[in-house]
């Protein structure tokens, strides 16, 4: 297996984002001393709007000198895939079919495909790279959503099964509307321990507060 993202897409989309990112806001990233230089981490942000995952490409390679992989919904461009995308068919996806036949045949492939982006992540993880998942699943602007827990439960699976510490880190995101340019506060906050009982319960909280909620 190797690595999908490809470094002369990423780059130049990079570039490209923190130019146009910068021309239409004003963008103020903290906490990158809560990233760690190497090794595997999990990145769990708040997803407020669309240019989320702008603005964490930025805070990575600006901030953190460091690339990372996104899970994201499959309806987005196909050329994410080559700068660290990765598309997961989500259940509520799904539903959305009418047709049995059609849903039950979707079901199947995407069992198929989740399978193999399991295998990826856990690749991903094994070389040392970030993963970056948005736990609510969708957009929630303004207010908190229910965090799901599917790739945390299995980072965990992937820690103990190579015996290594993969760190969770919340960020928080915060979009200001002022005049001439609106505002964007992306803040990182500290490592929490993917193991502790009471982790979905802190990691809320914990991202809520950084993104000002």
């Amino acid at each position: 297996m190797k690595l999908k993202r490809n470094k002369t897409a990423y780059d130049f989309v990079s570039i490209s984002v923190d130019i146009f990112m910068n021309l239409r806001y004003k963008i103020e990233c903290s906490g990158s001393e809560n990233i760690p230089n190497k090794g595997p981490v999990l990145l769990l942000p708040k997803h407020q709007a669309i240019e989320d995952i702008l603005i964490e490409s930025i805070f990575l390679r600006k901030y953190c000198k460091r690339k990372g992989n996104w899970m994201m919904k499959p309806s987005l461009p196909g050329i994410l895939d080559y700068v660290g995308g990765i598309k997961i068919k989500r259940p509520k996806d799904i539903r959305k079919i009418k047709n049995r036949k059609e849903r039950r045949e979707v079901i199947i492939k995407a069992r198929e495909d989740n399978k193999k982006i399991r295998d990826y992540t856990e690749f991903l993880y094994k070389n040392g790279e970030i993963v970056v998942v948005h736990p609510e699943g969708t957009r929630k602007k303004g207010i908190m959503g229910q965090l799901k827990t599917e790739l945390i439960n299995f980072t965990k699976q992937i820690q103990e099964k190579y015996n290594v510490i993969i760190p969770a880190i919340p960020i928080g995101i915060e979009y200001v509307k002022s005049f001439p340019k609106s505002k964007i506060y992306l803040r990182a906050g500290k490592t929490l321990d993917i193991t502790m009982p009471n982790l979905v319960d802190v990691l809320e909280q914990e991202i809520k507060k950084l993104s000002n909620l």
